[in-house]
């Protein structure tokens, strides 16, 4: 993989290690905090204006000249429009090839900039919030020469590391032309990043396993892809010492089953942390007419002992990791013979698959809606089925459903799940606490309480606006996104809301709510494999102070083949409805937007606020990774100045 990380500003170039170079403005600091308004808002912060830079030091006014070629624009009162465009000129003056438009408008010269906000009215009482108001900006884009598909920030388990709290973002790349899909990891702090040897279909979610190994749901419904499953890197990207190993075997039947994510669950009530999982077969629309039997539990060895008569394409699964025949005086677990036990040999290899029930077959959800019993509950999105549905897991020796239901038949292709706290009071009332808020940004944790459930519905209607449509058009046009404040009708995919019931979960309806819609397909010839909108939804808070505060938090949602990302924040003053939300920003990247990573630690040393969300965004067609740092102007001055000087 041919790699490079470029930062968007410029200047002169500076080689941090043989495989990337940085080009770099002077850093934003006092000079930014001085010149803003009384009222907490920016203004112009223009190298020319001499009364602005009255107060400033000679060395800060030597910065100011520097800032206008930053692409860094701010979220004001209504949402925005940014397209990413593609300028090869760009490359040749040692920048990325990344070109940003606001509205149509280069940033640089867009009244969102940084730099021009003359547009705020300070005095208006709806700009009182300082999370309306934030600064995002394109720090850097990673270059593959691979399609980036999903991402996943994960803690690193580099114990060498002097800085404890990096964090590695894992990249799957696969596509209809390569024969294999493959893993690559790049440290956000350092730069370095490698390229797994493990082979895999089509990869989709990445998860840790122990200190260090990755767990990785695999496989699609494409032809010659669907044969997937659900494998254990021990070790990845150690010479030598990588090993995968597929923990969910062989079907029996020669069923070709594919998976998209997995987690980490102790249904077994003796600390053994089995899997929990939901995997696909192509419905029987495509297969043939033929009734498969599909076995409810399979060994090792293949035995069965009972069997459903399936004829949807989705199935949950409970992959039971294998036990020890006993422990040593030192607590160390051994096999019968006394030999080490290892639950990944070839010995223990595959686990015992148990299927649990039907229906899930994509991304799900795990909560304790009621921690005084002895069950855990998975809310689970049936893409093929066209569901939303909760299945009570009872825990035990054999785990089993004790109880389903299902929450909504009208949201069409419900594709993912993230758990979300949207009122104050969920905090002190509710009795439903977190297991796997089914969101890779972490906000909610195990534990915590959450209020609502927040679905998208994978719909696939075309953009017919943006069919034989130059790049300049594109860049021009209006969002078709709606927000459910504004309109009662759905059109194209949707984000939905739904309410935990207050008394009874198991009786009560959960009633749904629309918070936006008009998520559309812009059609392509790469995407047309399944098309739909949009993608994951996720929840994030713009810095770790914000995430302090439990707040509302804000909404980010890749748009798939929508070919865009958007993020959505609360309408506070307007409405006391904690499900209304408004469209804040809308990244149009020209290409699929499978999936976004959203961390808060630096990146790559490059000047940035401390603390503050760091989005990146998989531009798949481009074979690249944007990546935003979030801000709301106001720098810590001896942090940049030692940055500039270090």
């Amino acid at each position: 993989i041919t790699y490079s990380l470029l930062w968007t500003a410029p200047c002169s170039c500076l080689l941090f290690s043989s495989h990337i170079k940085c080009t770099t403005t002077s850093l934003w600091g006092e000079a930014l905090r001085t010149s803003r308004r009384k009222s907490r808002y920016f203004s112009s912060s223009s190298a020319t204006d001499k009364n602005n830079n009255s107060g400033l030091s000679k060395f800060h006014q030597r910065l100011l000249s520097f800032h206008s070629k930053r692409q860094r624009f701010v979220t004001g009162k209504y949402p925005l429009l940014v397209s990413v465009q593609n300028c090869p000129t760009r490359r040749w003056l040692g920048k990325s090839t990344s070109q940003l438009l606001v509205n149509g408008t280069a940033v640089e010269s867009s009244v969102a900039s940084f730099e021009r906000l003359s547009w705020l009215d300070t005095d208006d009482d709806d700009n009182d919030d300082d999370e309306d108001i934030l600064t995002m900006e394109l720090i850097a884009e990673i270059s593959y020469s691979r399609k980036p598909a999903y991402i996943h920030l994960i803690p690193s388990s580099n114990t060498k590391n002097n800085n404890k709290n990096t964090e590695v973002l894992w990249a799957s790349h696969f596509s209809l032309t390569s024969r294999y899909g493959r893993i690559t990891s790049f440290d956000t702090a350092t730069g370095s990043r490698k390229t797994i040897p493990s082979l895999f279909a089509w990869p989709n979610e990445i998860r840790r396993c122990d200190d260090d190994a990755l767990l990785v749901s695999d496989g699609f419904l494409v032809p010659g892809k669907d044969k997937g499953g659900i494998y254990v890197v021990l070790n990845p990207g150690q010479d030598g010492r990588e090993r995968q190993i597929c923990i969910s075997g062989e079907d029996e039947q020669n069923i070709h089953w594919f998976y998209h994510r997995a987690i980490w669950i102790d249904l077994t009530q003796d600390g053994r942390q089995s899997i929990l999982t939901a995997r696909s077969r192509r419905p029987n629309s495509i297969l043939s007419s033929a009734t498969i039997s599909i076995p409810t539990t399979t060994a090792a060895n293949g035995a069965a002992n009972s069997h459903h008569d399936n004829n949807g394409s989705g199935q949950l699964i409970f992959l039971e990791r294998p036990k020890p025949h006993h422990y040593d005086d030192q607590g160390i677990p051994r096999h019968e013979d006394n030999t080490l036990f290892d639950p990944f040999s070839s010995r223990n290899t595959p686990w015992k698959l148990r299927v649990l029930d039907d229906g899930p077959d994509v991304m799900f959800s795990v909560a304790d809606m009621d921690p005084t019993d002895n069950s855990v509950e998975v809310i689970a999105c049936q893409f093929f089925g066209k569901k939303l549905s909760i299945h009570s897991i009872e825990k035990g020796e054999h785990p089993k459903v004790t109880f389903r239901k299902i929450i909504d038949d009208r949201c069409g292709a419900s594709f993912s799940s993230a758990l979300v706290n949207l009122e104050e009071t969920a905090t002190a009332t509710s009795t439903s606490i977190v297991m796997d808020s089914g969101c890779t940004a972490n906000t909610l944790m195990p534990g915590d309480p959450f209020s609502h459930i927040l679905v998208t519905s994978h719909e696939c209607k075309f953009d017919n606006n943006n069919n034989n449509e130059d790049d300049k058009t594109k860049t021009t046009k209006g969002s078709n996104i709606q927000m459910g404040w504004q309109t009662n009708s759905m059109d194209g995919g949707s984000l939905f809301a739904y309410k935990v019931p207050t008394l009874d979960w198991k009786t009560e309806e959960w009633t749904r709510t629309l918070i936006s819609t008009g998520f559309r397909v812009n059609g392509q010839l790469g995407n047309m494999i399944n098309p739909g909108a949009p993608g994951f939804v996720y929840t994030f808070y713009s810095s770790m102070a914000a995430k302090e505060q439990q707040g509302r938090p804000l909404i980010g949602i890749s748009g798939d083949c929508a070919e865009a990302a958007y993020f959505f924040r609360p309408r506070r003053k307007q409405s006391n409805d904690p499900t209304h939300y408004e469209l804040m920003c809308e990244i149009d990247c020209g290409a699929t937007v499978g999936s976004l990573a959203i961390g808060y630690e630096n990146f790559c040393g490059l000047p940035q606020q401390s603390n503050f969300a760091k989005i990146y965004i998989p531009c798949y067609e481009k074979e690249k990774i944007l990546v935003f740092a979030l801000g709301d102007g106001s720098d810590d001055e001896e942090e940049m100045e030692t940055i500039f000087n270090g």
